[in-house]
């Protein structure tokens, strides 16, 4: 292993660039007159300042700031004139030695990942020797830095970032010529704002990525450098302004937020100095286009002396990241302060009360009646326009016109029909003419107010936008940010909730002055079900991630007890060994399994890439809503508890020995009769047992009728099973139950099953549904979803019925009666044990933050801001119907915004459905999440510029592939190996193929495989497709995987099958005796291309 360690080292070293820079020599520009105005040009140009200047002064270039990396820690040097502490001593050569070939006087090379030499080398020597010249005006400094702290290997490693550039090509225009110079060459912008290569085993290099130029990246440093490239710069809405004033003077990022980067800080520093008509070539480079400088509004250049911090007037948001210190909380409350005090002066009188009383009361009385639950003050839509007292409704010109009921929004958004909404009752004729008798009695608007009379205020300074978080950048941002503030050895287990997409409450102030903080409900709906899904034997709560408002928070899976497996199961849906053991076949995890819709290809975003590759995680952020929707319920909540198939299994994983406590007396039930239950019409039996600790474990018997031996009444003992009753009498015959169960954490499980104790994701309804279903969720009892709606405090509390009943018994022996009289012993042990298993529920939510109190001042389940259960409200937003701003939300937009890139999408048939869409929101017609969900990956790209992770082109028209007569290359090598062994496998499919890779195995189950475990090579006009030898985890036969012929191969055309399709087209595939061939699901036409290869032990 040591040989080996030491043979790498010497690869490395002996392949490090050579330069190819002339070396200068001693007396070389001798004769040369520095221009010390150009060289403060090149010195703000160059940012030197960022990296070596001290803190509060950029003209002092003293050093020792430290760069730390997961390979070493670089410090930066002093480079003021000083003789022997900086580079006083230096020659001409010296200097342009160093800072165009990264050699230094010693001879030593330097590191190009900190000294961006490889930029520098583009630079003319002249430029070189004024900056020489100018750093010598500035202050000496006699501090020695502290050395570099640099492992061998990573001396070896990081000199392969310290390639040459070539010189810079020629442009005609000399204003992009100016601005490549400036950006290529001084600012170096690309060493940080463009994407590298990834290096290979054969190649350690680190290049840029050509097609990778200012898209953004997340440095090694720990830094996010966004993109600037044109497709960023000239997105709608930023203007050159932004870029050529904001970014490059007063330190703002594109979207019009401050750089929290100091660094980011420091170099706009120095831009700020340089002229208007630099910074004007620089946005030009980029964007690629000659531009006027005097189209661009010009703001003063900042002298070299000058250090600012440029005022921000740009008004704080609830949106904007790091508002200073103003929290959410502080601006709510600011908010609700000031529309206390607006109130009495909302808007001018315009208008006066009607003259007769008896219309005003009539009229008031159908405002009542239809509007003031919804739209009265400090309800949820009174923002629209508050129907408060009848004054002040009269007063408000957004509600109605005076004299003119026609006019008038109030009156003409009834009759039209679109409110009362469609859930409540609509007006009658005579109640809507009472409304329009009032409108047309009022007296006509007064005369507008003087020039010199105070003008009331209208609403309060402080707006809070709808959503928190901001954009996908700034969520991103912070999670890269955040992850940097986790030991590098804790990042892989790190990862992130998002609430970015659910609406903030309207009605956040109350009329007591009290106000609402909206992220105490999201973080403790999230806390409650995180908990209620983790293997892990303590609580934890979720971690805020600064500068987000709260819409972001991170957990540690570790602290769940999960793995990352784990999380890419729950993420991509791809069966694992935690699918396994929570007793899935591949077929019935494939029927069930629902891959996360929102996931981004981490390459379409720089810090989104960071967080995936320090991570480790395909999609390191997800939806909250999202995932208390979907892990709720099989399989993924099946996955994270590892729930087995049956309730026998169950009891022994949670160590209950049912019979032996029954027999000994250790059990206790309850008896429901017809009518009693808040979830089934018949009788039922609630049996509790202990777990290990304050732990329980209740098992409910539930019945699809009440008669003969489904009538606990005459057979009140049971279960029917392989041992006789403790009573000895009959058993009842029960169809199926629930299990409630503590977790080793404090809060508890949920699990269904029939009566043989086989394990069933969703109730009968003919035995158990919801009496009172939330609108657009079912009445089906949904394992473990719908039962966090009703067992929001734990167990419920239910009155036993057949203690008095076997007591009053005459058919029942002495002894028979005893016996069952122990098991159902009486309301006061119930109540006993209810009290104490709710107690241990609560106290765990209380640890959660997630505890409320109720009017009586007793402990329970914090409410969300409206009607329910926390857990059920988290995911109940997945079932809500969008509004145009919630549709807009979805891509990360405005409605604006989203209205005005329709145009953008290249498919008619995905412009016509958007266009739908919007339509339909902006009448208030329903559209459901589902609908979108549908062709949201395939709008992505055309919309926002960032990329699907995977692929889905769902309603567009199925492409109609033609299997050629041979493909060209279908290779897969060895064709006999043994299990644990690697494939090496590559494909070129043909012309317009975008192919799906998979294996079939010998029982003729399939498993897709990702493109991820592939490169891709130009061959002529085709795409040749390589097994990745960096990345083998998925070309590894497994060692538990059976001997047997396997084959290989792909598809064309399955991204534009639905899941159905696709298992259709896979058993095709298996059961075909053609290696090659078309199946055709639907209106389809699919090729496929299998090789086949054996397995032996």
């Amino acid at each position: 292993m040591v040989r080996l360690f030491l043979a790498a080292i010497a690869a490395l070293a002996l392949s490090q660039p050579a330069s190819a820079q002339r070396q200068f020599r001693s007396g070389d520009y001798a004769d040369y007159q520095p221009d010390l105005a150009n060289g403060a040009v090149m010195f703000n140009a160059g940012g030197c300042a960022a990296c070596h200047a001290v803190d509060g002064d950029d003209a002092i270039l003293a050093g020792g700031r430290e760069f730390r990396t997961s390979l070493a820690t670089y410090v930066a040097p002093n480079i003021t004139s000083h003789p022997s502490a900086g580079i006083g001593g230096w020659s001409r050569a010296d200097f342009l030695n160093a800072l165009l070939n990264g050699r230094a006087p010693d001879g030593h090379r330097y590191y190009g990942v900190v000294f961006p030499f490889p930029a520098f080398s583009r630079m003319r020597p002249e430029d070189a020797l004024d900056l020489q010249a100018y750093l010598a005006t500035l202050p000496q400094s006699d501090v020695v830095p502290a050395s570099h702290r640099v492992t061998l290997l990573a001396d070896a490693l990081l000199m392969r970032f310290s390639d040459v550039r070539d010189p810079l090509p020629s442009i005609a225009d000399p204003q992009l010529q100016r601005g490549a110079y400036l950006v290529e060459a001084l600012g170096h912008c690309g060493e940080c704002h463009s994407r590298r290569e990834e290096p290979g085993l054969a190649n350690f290099s680190i290049a840029l990525d050509p097609a990778g130029a200012f898209v953004g990246e997340a440095t090694m440093f720990g830094e996010l450098a966004g993109a600037i490239n044109r497709e960023r710069l000239t997105l709608t809405g930023t203007t050159p302004e932004a870029f050529v004033n904001g970014s490059l003077v007063q330190a703002m990022r594109l979207d019009g937020y401050p750089m929290t980067s100091a660094m980011m800080r420091r170099v706009s520093r120095s831009t700020a100095r340089l002229s208007h008509e630099d910074r004007v070539a620089i946005y030009a480079y980029l964007v690629g286009a000659p531009v006027d400088p005097g189209s661009v509004q010009r703001v003063a250049s900042q002298s070299p002396g000058t250090i600012a911090s440029p005022s921000v007037t740009r008004p704080i948001l609830a949106s904007t990241p790091g508002a200073g210190a103003i929290g959410l909380v502080e601006r709510i409350a600011s908010m609700c302060a000031a529309e206390a005090q607006a109130e009495p002066a909302i808007l001018p009188a315009t208008a006066q009360p009607a003259a007769d009383p008896a219309l005003a009361a009539t009229a008031d009385a159908v405002i009542e009646t239809h509007c003031r639950e919804c739209h009265g003050r400090n309800q949820r839509n009174a923002r629209s326009f508050l129907t408060g007292s009848l004054a002040e409704l009269a007063r408000d010109p957004r509600a109605l016109t005076p004299g003119d009921h026609r006019a008038s929004l109030l009156w003409e958004t009834i009759a039209r029909d679109r409110m009362p909404t469609s859930d409540r009752p609509r007006l009658r004729p005579q109640e809507l003419q009472a409304l329009a008798n009032w409108i047309d009695s009022l007296s006509p608007p007064q005369s507008a107010p003087q020039a010199n009379s105070v003008q009331p205020q209208i609403r309060s300074p402080i707006d809070l936008p709808r959503y928190l978080g901001g954009t996908f950048e700034n969520l991103t941002q912070a999670a890269f940010r955040d992850l940097h503030r986790v030991d590098p050895l804790d990042r892989l287990y790190q990862r992130y909730f998002s609430f970015a997409n659910i609406p903030l409450p309207e009605n956040l102030c109350a009329e007591d002055g009290t106000f609402l903080d909206p992220t105490v409900a999201m973080h403790a709906a999230l806390n409650k079900f995180v908990n209620s899904v983790s293997r892990g034997t303590s609580l934890r709560q979720v971690d805020p991630v600064a500068f987000t408002d709260g819409a972001l928070v991170r957990i540690d899976l570790r602290d769940m007890n999960w793995t990352a497996e784990d999380w890419e199961s729950v993420t991509t849906g791809v069966f694992s060994q935690g699918s396994h053991e929570a007793g899935f076949s591949r077929e019935d995890w494939d029927r069930l399994a629902i891959p996360y819709p929102y996931a981004i290809d981490p390459v379409s975003d720089p810090a989104l890439r960071g967080l995936a590759t320090e991570t480790g995680a395909s999609v390191p952020i997800l939806h909250a809503d999202w995932f208390a929707r979907h892990a709720s319920e099989a399989p993924y909540y099946d996955l994270l508890l590892r729930l087995p198939p049956n309730i026998r299994q169950l009891e022994q994983r949670l160590g209950v020995d049912a019979a032996s406590q029954t027999l000994s007396g250790r059990t206790i039930r309850a008896g429901l009769i017809q009518g009693q239950s808040g979830v089934s019409d018949h009788n039922r039996v609630l049996e509790r047992f202990d777990l290990a600790g304050s732990g329980y474990y209740w098992v409910s018997y539930d019945f699809s009728g009440d008669e003969g031996r489904q009538s606990i009444v005459d057979f009140p003992d049971g279960p029917n099973g392989p041992h006789p009753t403790v009573s000895g009498t009959l058993p009842f015959l029960h169809d199926g139950g629930e299990m409630i169960f503590s977790l080793p954490n404090g809060m508890q499980g949920f699990y269904l099953s029939e009566a043989d104790g086989t394990r069933i994701f969703e109730g009968p309804t003919e035995i158990v549904s919801f009496r009172n279903s939330p609108a657009g969720q079912g009445i089906s009892i949904i394992n473990a979803r719908s039962c966090f709606t009703c067992h929001y405090d734990g167990i419920i509390s239910s009155s036993d019925s057949m203690h008095s009943l076997i007591q009053s018994s005459s058919g029942l022996l002495r002894q028979q009666r005893d016996l069952l009289l122990r098991l159902y012993p009486g309301q006061a042990r119930l109540n006993e044990a209810y009290e104490r298993d709710v107690a241990t529920y609560l106290s765990a939510l209380d640890a959660l933050g997630a505890i409320g109190l109720t009017p009586a001042g007793r402990r329970t389940s914090l409410r969300p801001p409206t009607r329910g259960e926390l857990v059920t409200w988290l995911a109940g937003h997945r079932f809500e119907l969008l509004d145009a701003d919630a549709l807009a939300r979805m891509f990360y937009l405005t409605p604006s915004e989203l209205g005005e890139r329709v145009n953008h999408l290249a498919d008619p048939l995905l412009q016509s459905i958007l266009r739908t869409w919007l339509n339909r929101t902006a009448n208030q017609q329903p559209l459901r999440v589902a609908e979108v969900d549908l062709h949201w990956a395939a709008m992505l790209s055309d919309l926002t510029g960032l990329r699907p992770r995977v692929p889905s082109h769902a309603g567009t028209p199925p492409t109609q592939y033609q299997p050629v007569a041979e493909v060209v290359d279908l290779h897969i090598a060895p064709t006999r190996l043994r299990a644990g062994e690697m494939l090496t496998t590559s494909a070129i499919p043909p012309a317009g193929c975008a192919p799906l890779f998979f294996f079939i195995y010998p029982d003729r189950s399939f498993s897709p495989t990702s493109l991820e475990g592939y490169r891709a090579e130009t061959v002529g006009p085709r795409t040749r497709f390589v097994a990745d030898q960096t990345s083998p985890a998925q070309l590894v036969i497994e060692a538990s995987d059976p001997p047997g012929h396997y084959r290989f191969g792909f598809m064309c055309g399955a991204d534009h099958l639905n899941a159905d399709d696709l298992r259709q087209v896979f058993r095709a595939i298996a059961n075909s005796a053609s290696l090659t061939g078309v199946s055709s699901p639907g209106n389809n036409s699919v090729p496929f291309y299998t090789t086949s290869f054996e397995v032996y032990r």
